[in-house]
């Protein structure tokens, strides 16, 4: 019996042991200017400055924090600026020989489009004044006097 439960607590440790080892996960620096914290908070101590694209070493995780190894140095780096997949390397359109006359965009923007349904001019002016409000007419509509029996004629027919 003593055998077998020091055979089980073995068992247990080395599985403990192994899954440790398998959760050290590769990741790599997102951000230009990322530091290598001595602790998991934000003013901590700034070990030393790590490129974009450093391959590290997940080691745990605390809160927003992620313990790393790199170069057999240990610290802390904020999640936001690590990442699960390597960068992807940047490409300059300008350095490919394309025709960009070939490539150029042949439709009229929205903006465009919709400026010449509302018959807008490049002023921003509405070229048609009907939808203005005619004042003069109001002013001669409240000039129009009636008496209270012309208001009864009117409702009774």
């Amino acid at each position: 019996m003593k055998k077998l439960l020091i055979s089980l607590i073995t068992l247990l440790a080395g599985v403990s042991l192994f899954s440790v080892a398998v959760s050290a996960k590769t990741m790599y620096v997102r951000s230009a200017r990322a530091y290598l914290l001595n602790a998991p908070a934000y003013k901590a101590k700034k070990v030393i400055q790590l490129k974009k694209g450093t391959t590290v070493e997940q080691m745990s995780k605390k809160g927003s924090f992620v313990q790393i190894k790199v170069n057999n140095q240990k610290g802390w780096m904020p999640k936001m600026v690590l990442s699960s997949r390597p960068l992807k390397k940047r490409v300059s359109l300008l350095s490919q020989k394309v025709d960009i006359a070939s490539k150029a965009r042949r439709r009229a923007s929205r903006y465009s489009s919709t400026a010449a349904v509302r018959a807008l001019t490049s002023g921003r002016k509405r070229i048609s004044t009907m939808d203005m409000p005619d004042y003069e007419a109001l002013r001669n509509i409240e000039r129009i006097e009636i008496d209270e029996q012309e208001a009864i004629e009117f409702l009774l027919q």
